[in-house]
């Protein structure tokens, strides 16, 4: 089995990336920058075509690239069968009336592509955190969300080390977490004392968060970290543990 590329690209899209592609031949067509910044975004330039819409959008042919793609077994698949052999199984447009599965639009989308890592249970956190830590350098306000942070002492001590290990200790910073009047609150009054004591520069508030079964920590209203299997996993070689980095779209719930 060959290669599984990433995504497919609508026709118009298409045309915007070959002219990209091609943009050192003579006659070469304009494209928008941004456009493609966009494209790569979701596909880091891993895209699938065929012969069918090479044939149709592309004017100035490269013929070797032409006769290779007429050779693959997908040369007449439409794009929605296209996008069934490609990794993501998506096909990106900008056209806002294409809504449905399996298009998504690169403009704004409930589909987004994000950053991430996962470490295998035995191996090393050191790069993840400090992945992390860096994302806080510059954090002024962070919003800490996981309702399993203060479910027993050992996993409260646990994770205030984490947190004054990955935030900036040393400078004024508010801390908000979740106080959930029915469930109780996310930071115990014990949480709270350690926390002070650790890092006492930083101001520690209660607010009522939206509720999310996510574990995530958000920086300056900027960026969301979710942290897949909850903080205390950060640090322990003996779980696996995923995160996701993306921007904070507070479509998904309004702090």
């Amino acid at each position: 089995m060959g290669k599984t590329h990433q995504v497919v690209l609508d026709d118009a899209l298409y045309k915007e990336y070959n002219a990209y592609k091609s943009s050192n031949l003579q006659n070469a067509v304009p494209y928008s920058q941004d456009k493609i910044a966009r494209i790569l975004k979701f596909s880091g330039g891993d895209i699938l075509t065929n012969y069918a819409q090479y044939d149709r959008i592309v004017v100035q042919k490269d013929k070797n690239k032409q006769t290779a793609l007429l050779k693959d077994s997908n040369k007449n698949k439409t794009l929605e069968e296209l996008a069934k052999d490609t990794a993501y199984k998506i096909i990106l447009t900008d056209d806002k009336n294409k809504k449905k599965y399996p298009y998504v639009n690169i403009d704004d989308d409930e589909i987004d592509m994000v950053l991430g890592g996962f470490i295998m249970r035995g191996k090393s956190r050191s790069k993840a955190i400090e992945h992390i830590k860096n994302l806080c350098t510059d954090a002024r306000s962070v919003m800490v969300y996981d309702n399993f942070f203060s479910w027993t002492p050992e996993k409260t001590k646990n994770n205030v080390k984490i947190l004054t290990d990955i935030l900036p200790k040393n400078r004024k910073l508010e801390v908000i977490y979740h106080k959930d009047p029915k469930n109780g609150a996310h930071f115990s009054e014990e949480c709270i004392k350690l926390i002070n004591s650790e890092a006492p520069k930083w101001t520690i508030l209660d607010r009522n968060l939206p509720d999310h079964h996510d574990r995530y920590i958000i920086v300056n209203e900027t960026i969301q970290i979710i942290i897949t299997s909850g903080f205390d996993h950060i640090n322990n070689s003996n779980k696996e543990i995923s995160y996701i980095v993306r921007k904070y779209d507070k479509r998904f719930g309004n702090p």
